[in-house]
């Protein structure tokens, strides 16, 4: 049986990416550099190594568009199983349970899930974060799509659709603030 801040290591290592360092002084400091317990968290942290590493933007390739849906639905709902994600899919949206699975396995092999073995079934769980995919499609839009001209890609989001004017203030607060952060 684990102890509780093992189980708080284990639970750091499977939810986020998270720096392996920042995690062992995290935990030095926690638990007052008692040696013990530190060569446990160290013992924790790499047989975890693999999940914990945080995955270069040059690891990670752009999704399909079923990849994506299947990731859109697991980091809606955090985790799931095929049978959970299929529950989310839209309900004009036909996809079978074996399709889903090899799908969910390929994510895997890429390393952009995990999974965990739950009774018969996987769990499967993002260890790529929505935020970090949508920074890495945006830099690949900026580069191939629109000849890295942030004003021109801009300028086609703004004129794609008219927008309201809670829209219209909400894009100019965030232009105002990347001014600021200059």
């Amino acid at each position: 049986m684990l102890v509780d801040s093992e189980n708080e290591i284990h639970n750091r290592l499977n939810s986020s990416l998270n720096d392996t360092e920042t995690l062992r002084r995290y935990f030095q400091i926690l638990w007052g550099g008692k040696e013990h317990k530190t060569n446990r968290c160290n013992q924790l942290i790499n047989k975890h190594k693999p999940m914990a590493k945080k995955i270069g933007k040059s690891d990670i390739r752009l999704l399909t568009e079923v990849e994506l849906e299947l990731m859109n639905i697991l980091w809606r709902i955090d985790r799931g199983t095929v049978k959970d994600v299929l529950l989310y899919l839209a309900d004009d949206r036909k996809l079978a349970y074996t399709s889903a699975a090899t799908i969910l396995r390929i994510l895997e092999q890429k390393k952009i899930v995990k999974s965990e073995k739950q009774g018969r079934a996987h769990l499967y769980i993002p260890i790529l974060e929505k935020s970090t995919y949508e920074s890495l499609s945006l830099q690949h839009a900026l580069k191939h799509v629109f000849n890295n001209d942030p004003a021109s890609m801009v300028a086609r989001l703004v004129n794609s659709r008219p927008l309201d004017q809670k829209e219209l203030e909400q894009i100019t607060k965030i232009i105002n603030k990347g001014r600021k952060n200059e």
